[in-house]
């Protein structure tokens, strides 16, 4: 699939091949690494948190809602599609998502081999 992201103002394109999460994980498929203390489950090799008015603000995206990325996970998925801590995650499949609670929900809606869109705005996908 192809990707379309900006990044520091630029639309940029990328491709990624979309497979069974089994395979590409050794972790069951849809199992959410929640850790204490994590802000959000390291699925595909993210970790994420809610974008606040005041992290959105000190990154320059005031007003603008998603989650933010907080950690990749090395070799994962999410560092193959060359995610970075500070990119912004607007909607999965093409559900708006605006709290850590809606990304997982989406995430938790995909399926194996199931073709996945991921917007993101400024420093993202």
């Amino acid at each position: 699939m192809k990707l379309t992201y900006v990044r520091d103002g630029q639309a940029k394109e990328t491709t990624a091949t979309v497979e069974d999460r089994t395979r590409v994980f050794q972790i069951p498929a849809g199992r959410m690494n929640d850790q204490p203390g994590d802000a959000s489950p390291a699925e595909f090799g993210l970790r994420v948190d809610n974008l606040t008015p005041d992290r959105a603000s000190r990154i320059g995206m005031e007003g603008q809602k998603g989650v933010v990325v907080t950690d990749v996970e090395p070799a994962s998925f999410a560092d193959d599609l060359n995610f970075s801590r500070g990119d912004v995650i607007a909607e999965v499949n093409r559900q708006p998502v605006s709290s850590v609670a809606e990304y997982k929900t989406a995430i938790g809606k995909l399926k194996p081999g199931q073709n996945v869109g991921v917007q993101s705005s400024a420093e993202t996908r």
